[in-house]
């Protein structure tokens, strides 16, 4: 079975270049309707119309392979940035963890004074009663 992008005897490089800069630039062939492009493809030669087809679908499949790798480059950026943030926040939130540790002991000990202070007046009232 033939395949379109085989070499076609009829068609030779030098055809295809001749063929490409006459009948449209690239900016022409990527942006046609597929209707415009298939009455204009009707005009043409078989072997014409075949390197116009290529040719498309090569400056097509280029067309969706950069916006894939904009698309991905993208991405990664977003991402970089996103994980950058969250970085931020569990330093953020580690600080945070130590200073409630902290303040946790500090509280532990101004209770235990103020038990050891509630134990000591009230050994001092009752001693005081006694006398």
């Amino acid at each position: 079975m033939d395949s379109i992008y085989e070499n076609d005897a009829s068609v030779s490089q030098e055809d295809e270049k001749q063929n490409h800069d006459n009948e449209m630039d690239d900016d022409q062939i990527i942006s046609m309707k597929v209707k415009e492009l298939n009455a204009l493809l009707k005009t043409m030669k078989p072997a014409e119309a075949q390197v116009v087809k290529r040719r498309r679908r090569i400056l097509k499949n280029k067309g969706y392979a950069a916006s894939s790798r904009n698309r991905q480059t993208s991405m990664v950026e977003n991402l970089s940035v996103e994980r950058n943030q969250l970085v931020k926040q569990v330093c953020s939130i580690n600080h945070l963890q130590r200073e409630t540790d902290t303040l946790d002991l500090e509280l532990r000990a101004w209770k235990q004074r103020c038990t050891d202070l509630k134990l000591y007046t009230d050994t001092e009232s009752t001693t005081d009663m006694k006398v």
